[in-house]
This record gives structure tokens, C-alpha cells and sequence, in this order.
């Protein structure tokens, strides 16, 4: 066979591979019935598919608040009809695009939960999709701090991409990010009247029954990519001895990771303690499960952005141990800035005292989560229905 011939068959393979057993994560519609006539499609830009939790929930976020839509990760190749993405699309989901729905695929584009905001690769495919002449939505988005990441990251010039970002966002058609801090630097740009409505992993939440009977266990996060104030070693070792204080307190702890690299660390934290005090909680990945044990938990002591967000969206009092601005930006759409400890002047004795105000207070933490968690979900089911009723004409 020659080199050609080799070469060519040899795509062809990858090609059936991918088609045929491909990562179906966010490339499927809701039900097999679907694919037999068009439906309606919204593309959605995000980071999926890498195990991780919190933006794991965001799509189901966006699948709860939008039930009239089938929701698929955002490929502009698919707007090629004659040339169909197979390196990117499930075999079922190509001859859908090629024999059931030919013409324009997506009928609303969204730039999805997450801190995706002046983040270069995530501007590349709003744009390509306004190019492309979508409807575009932010909705719930939360926007890098252009200060703090110029800080840490020289790679990218934060401080000039946001300005990219303001004239592009112009041009959405409905936009609303995840809190104020988001929408106070949108607005120091540029942008008119940004509006926030809250994390959209609220609305995938329900707040538990009140009052809580309360079983003595703290849920414990750690972990972050890597950028933070401060030093994550750091984190562990406070974490470590936080865990040892509570035991000493009479709490049992279980560790909540939510991603594998989570997992590691927080199977190292519990291996130091006898299994009947100190447990770690391995099914990380099914949401339903993970939100069922969040609702069990008498409080959460947080570092992921999401392990706070979702302790608030089920009424679960909560301790950020806040890494980033985009903490910050949560936490001031919550009115939970004062339940927080920066992770570079993370203090044992802090912490502990938060734990104790909020055992005091036991009730009226609950029950100020339910009543702001209870304002975002009718905030975005409103905002969510209108942006359908203006893209589909639905009534």
C-alpha cells in the first residue's frame, strides 16, 4: 500500500472512531424521537467535558432553565453543511445536521456559565458566532479580573483583552453576567447598563426542608487550577490542621472534591484521620448525587467557587476560602462577603470562628440562603423565558 493510500485509509478510521465513539458530553439531543425532525438548538460555549464539576452543573444549569431548547457545545464547523465536522460531532448528530436539519442549525448561541469573560479563547468563538450571525446570549457569565490576572498571569495581556471584549458584547444580544464585580468592570469599559442575575448553578438547586435537623458533619473542599493569592501547599496544610480543630470539636468532616485533580488531595487529607471522623464523598462527578449530599451537610467550608455556590443554592450555610476575584464576585451577589478568608492570610482561629457565628446563628444563615437562593432561580427562569420568547417566538 502506498504512503498515500496508508495516510488516507488511516483517516478514514479516525474518522469512523470518532464518529461512531466519541465523547458524547454536551453532542447528544435529548432523547433518540429528537433526531427524526428539527428541533430547536442552542450552542453553548463553555469548558466541558474535563470532569470537573462545577462546570458540569452549569450545562445542566442551562438545560433546567431552558427545557424548550436542545442544548449542544458550540462548533462554528457546523455551520458548513457540505463539509460536516466529523472530527468533532457523533455520527447521529452529523446526518442530523446534513439530512434533518440542513439549513441554519443553531437558533441561539450562549456564552455560558463560568468565568469566561476576558479569557482569549472563549472571545475567539463568541465572535466567530456573531460572524456567523447567531443570536448571541450571555447569561450568568462571570468576567476574569483584568487587575488581578495581568497580575498573574503575564502570558495574556488581561488589561488590553477585556477592551476586545467590550465591542463584541455590544453586539449580543442580551447580556447579563453572574454578579456585580462583573458588571462593574464591563461598565468601567464601556458597556451600558450590564446587568447581573446570579450564578446560573442556583436554578439546578433546591433548598432544603426548614429547619435542618442537623446530623454534626462539615463538608470540606480544596483545590483550584493553580492561580490564587497566596499558595495552594498552603491551603492544604491549613486545611489539614482545620480538620483536626473540628474533630477536637466534636464535628465529623467529610472531603468534597470536584475534580479528580481534588480527589487526590483530598484522599491524602482524610488518609491522616480515622475513617469513622473523616470520610471523603467519591462520586464527585453525578451531580444529582453530590447536591443530594450537599443538602446533608450542617455547613461547607469551600475553596472551588462552585462548592459555595452550591451550598448556597441548597440553604447550606457556608466558609469560602475565597482564591480569586470571581469569589469576591459570588460572595457580593449573596451577601456572604463577611462568611470569607482569603486563601494568602488564611487564619486557623478565623476559620473557627466562622464556624462557631454560624452555629450560633444556625437559623437565620439557613434561612437567608434560602430566601437569596429562592430571588436568583425566579430572577433567571423570568430572564430565561424571555430570551425564548424573543428567539422562538414562543408564546
Amino acid at each position: 500500500m502506498s504512503t498515500r493510500l496508508r495516510t488516507t485509509f488511516q483517516t478514514k478510521v479516525k474518522q469512523a472512531n470518532q464518529l461512531l465513539f466519541c465523547d458524547r458530553t454536551a453532542k447528544q439531543l435529548n432523547s433518540p424521537l429528537a433526531y427524526f425532525q428539527p428541533q430547536p438548538i442552542a450552542g453553548y460555549i463553555g469548558f466541558l467535558g474535563h470532569q470537573n464539576l462545577g462546570d458540569e452543573v452549569l450545562f445542566d444549569a442551562f438545560k433546567t432553565l431552558f427545557p424548550a431548547l436542545q442544548l449542544l457545545a458550540y462548533d462554528g464547523a457546523v455551520d458548513q453543511v457540505h463539509n460536516p465536522p466529523f472530527s468533532y460531532y457523533p455520527a447521529e448528530l452529523a446526518l442530523y445536521r446534513r439530512m434533518i436539519k440542513p439549513g441554519p442549525f443553531y437558533d441561539l448561541v450562549f456564552l455560558g456559565g463560568g468565568t469566561l469573560i476576558n479569557r482569549r479563547q472563549y472571545l475567539s468563538r463568541l465572535s466567530h458566532a456573531l460572524q456567523q450571525q447567531h443570536r448571541c446570549v450571555v447569561f450568568g457569565t462571570g468576567v476574569a479580573d483584568p487587575a488581578f490576572w495581568h497580575e498573574q498571569d503575564r502570558s495574556e495581556d488581561f488589561l488590553q483583552q477585556i477592551k476586545q471584549w467590550i465591542p463584541v458584547l455590544k453586539d449580543v444580544a442580551v447580556v447579563k453576567v453572574r454578579g456585580p464585580h462583573s458588571a462593574q468592570i464591563l461598565a468601567s469599559y464601556g458597556l451600558p447598563r450590564p446587568e447581573f442575575i446570579g450564578d446560573p448553578a442556583l436554578s439546578t438547586c433546591r433548598p432544603r426542608a426548614l429547619p435542618h435537623v442537623r446530623m454534626g458533619t462539615i463538608g470540606l473542599n480544596v483545590g483550584s487550577h493553580g492561580t490564587l493569592w497566596g499558595d495552594q501547599e498552603r491551603v492544604y496544610q491549613i486545611a489539614t490542621e482545620l480538620v483536626q480543630q473540628l474533630i477536637d470539636r466534636g464535628w465529623r468532616v467529610e472531603l468534597l472534591p470536584f475534580d479528580p485533580g481534588d480527589l487526590k488531595i483530598s484522599r491524602s487529607i482524610a488518609q491522616q484521620f480515622k475513617p469513622n471522623l473523616v470520610t471523603l464523598w467519591p462520586h464527585f462527578y453525578q451531580t444529582d448525587l453530590t447536591l443530594r449530599r450537599m443538602q446533608s451537610y450542617d455547613l461547607v467550608i469551600g475553596q472551588r467557587l462552585h462548592s459555595v455556590v452550591l451550598a448556597c443554592g441548597c440553604g447550606v450555610p457556608f466558609v469560602a476560602l475565597k482564591y480569586a476575584p470571581k469569589c469576591d464576585d459570588f460572595l457580593a451577589s449573596v451577601d456572604c462577603q463577611e462568611f470569607s478568608v482569603k486563601t494568602d492570610a488564611l487564619d486557623l482561629d478565623q476559620l473557627l470562628s466562622l464556624v462557631s457565628q454560624i452555629d450560633r446563628n444556625y437559623d437565620v444563615r439557613c434561612q437567608h440562603l434560602t430566601a437569596v437562593g429562592n430571588r436568583y432561580r425566579t430572577l433567571q427562569q423570568q430572564t430565561a423565558q424571555a430570551i425564548v420568547e424573543g428567539s422562538l417566538g414562543c408564546e
